[in-house]
């Protein structure tokens, strides 16, 4: 379990709980706007990978993207992979229900 101001890859975890003032859900989308993510699901995979990497900055996120594809997916780390990880960045936050495979 995370706790409070606890660090992991570089972001500070804040947990949300009760202490979400008026208004406090405006504020949460607003800071969620500023997140990126991969969300893997999206895509075909031998074994339909369901993982989902969300990051404050692309430079965090691309890191774990190219160490996911090389570990698990036994992609190469290569300059090719990086740019086709990189088009598939988006904004925000994912959606909680899958998103359809590509072809």
């Amino acid at each position: 379990m995370l706790h409070d101001g606890e660090r992991r890859c570089g972001t500070t975890v804040r947990i949300l709980q009760s202490r979400v003032p008026d208004g406090g859900v405006a504020a949460i989308m607003d800071a969620a706007m500023g997140r990126k993510f991969i969300d893997c699901r999206a895509f075909p995979s031998e074994m339909n990978c369901s993982i989902t990497i969300i990051a404050d900055t692309e430079a965090e996120l691309l890191d774990a993207a190219v160490q996911d594809a090389v570990a698990v997916h036994g992609h190469q780390d290569t300059s090719e992979l990086r740019d086709q990880l990189r088009g598939v960045i988006q904004d925000g936050m994912p959606s909680e229900t899958a998103p359809g495979r590509a072809a």
